[in-house]
């Protein structure tokens, strides 16, 4: 299997948006949180962010997203046939 480097590169970029882009949110809220905010987190330019995504819904819906996935992928990995939940959830 051939692996595109530009894709991992991109994917890694998309990674590191979101990740700004939620220490953003979470640190001043979303109403105080701008574009400018997130590509100054991010070390990069407005022109990046919009490259990436549409707007700033679009980028939260994004950042919501992943967290929902994250936390689908672990109650995902709980098997209750195996016995006692109560460990795994406090995990």
């Amino acid at each position: 299997m051939i692996v595109d480097a530009t894709l991992i590169k991109r994917d890694a970029r998309r990674e590191a948006i979101l990740d700004a882009a939620q220490a953003c949110f979470l640190a001043e809220g979303y109403a105080a949180t701008s574009m400018s905010t997130i590509a100054a987190r991010l070390g990069g330019s407005k022109g990046t962010l919009y490259s990436y995504v549409k707007n700033k819904e679009d980028l939260f819906a994004a950042v919501v997203q992943r967290a929902c996935t994250a936390i689908q992928q672990a109650l995902d990995s709980l098997d209750a046939r195996t016995g006692d939940l109560q460990p795994c959830l406090l995990r």
